[in-house]
């Protein structure tokens, strides 16, 4: 059973997890950050979804994204968010994202990226749909 790593907020919940493989490595033998990029869309788009309640929704924004360390061959990727910001047709998300060694036998986490995603929820004519009847209606957008 894998644990929570420390250093995450208790509200943080894993989206998904991937094995790095040889067709993710750049040319330096480290994960290639574009495809790190599209787990992490892929990943927090789940998790928009499942707090929308439609599968209609587009990635507005994604904000500065940080790697601090690199990921290698057969690294084990877990990604984990938790909801920053709920509008009336937005949501942000808060992402960190976490690496395990598999040679290393402790198995400790490190944490190579992190990003906040906005979402917006579109009608059937691809305009922004108000989700959130709980938001107030002034509010446009997510920050």
């Amino acid at each position: 059973m894998f644990a929570k790593p420390e250093d995450l907020a208790p509200d943080y919940v894993l989206i998904s997890r991937r094995v790095v493989m040889q067709g993710d490595l750049s040319i330096g033998q480290r994960l290639f950050g574009g495809t790190l990029l599209a787990w992490i869309d892929e990943s927090l788009a789940m998790l928009a979804v499942s707090i929308t309640g439609t599968p209609d929704i587009a990635t507005r924004k994604m904000s500065e994204v940080e790697f601090f360390a690199p990921a290698r061959l057969c690294d084990q990727i877990e990604i984990w968010g938790r909801p920053a910001h709920l509008g009336r047709t937005s949501l942000s998300i808060e992402c960190h994202v976490y690496a395990r060694r598999p040679a290393d036998q402790n198995s400790k986490f490190i944490m190579i990226s992190s990003c906040t995603m906005v979402f917006v929820a579109l009608d059937a004519e691809g305009k922004a749909f108000p989700w959130n009847p709980y938001a107030p209606s002034s509010s446009r957008t997510a920050k």
